[in-house]
Order: structure tokens, then C-alpha cells, then sequence
């Protein structure tokens, strides 16, 4: 789920699908989705986004389904940064950093 969206098919629908097939309920799929969300890369965090948008539609009528939908409403305007506080990159003039 690190690569970027193709067109029509991508990680995250498999990543639904296998879930559902495994008898895995939306809430348990949403939680291994979500809960490291905001440390995932740029590229996983477009894969779980976009999943959890077709998690919304399978999830009606579920108990999952308000949490999944505050989710979508919380992070559909956040930024994504193109790095993630896992990296780190030295400066190019090390003597203006600031760290």
C-alpha cells in the first residue's frame, strides 16, 4: 500500500476485499486502516484514504459506519505532507538548521 493510486484497481480495494472475504468486520478493517494514519507516507496515505472511502460503502448500516464517515469529513482538506516525521534529511548549509 506504499505505491500511488493506479487507475480502477489499487491496494486499497484488495485490502478491503480480503478483509471482508476473511470475515473481518468494517470496524476491524478500519482500525488496521487508520490507526497509524497520520505517520503512513504520502503514497499509504492516499491507498487507506481511498479504502476507507469504499469501507464507507460497505460499512452502512454498521456501527462502523459514523466512525468511518467522521474520519472521511476530518482528514478529505488535511495537507498531506510530502515527508512524515520519520525522515530526516540534513541541510544544506547545516549551520542555518534549526534542530
Amino acid at each position: 500500500m506504499d505505491r500511488p493510486i493506479q487507475f480502477a484497481d489499487y491496494d486499497g480495494t484488495h485490502f478491503v476485499a480480503q478483509g471482508r472475504a476473511s470475515g473481518q468486520s468494517p470496524k476491524e478493517i478500519f482500525d488496521r486502516l487508520t490507526s497509524d494514519f497520520p505517520k503512513q507516507s504520502i503514497f499509504r496515505k492516499e491507498q487507506s484514504f481511498a479504502a476507507t472511502c469504499i469501507l464507507w460503502h460497505a460499512a452502512k448500516g454498521t456501527g462502523a459506519h459514523r466512525e468511518i464517515d467522521e474520519f472521511l469529513h476530518f482528514w478529505r482538506d488535511a495537507e498531506l505532507p510530502l515527508l512524515t516525521g520519520r525522515m530526516r534529511f540534513s541541510p544544506l548549509y547545516p549551520e542555518n538548521a534549526d534542530y
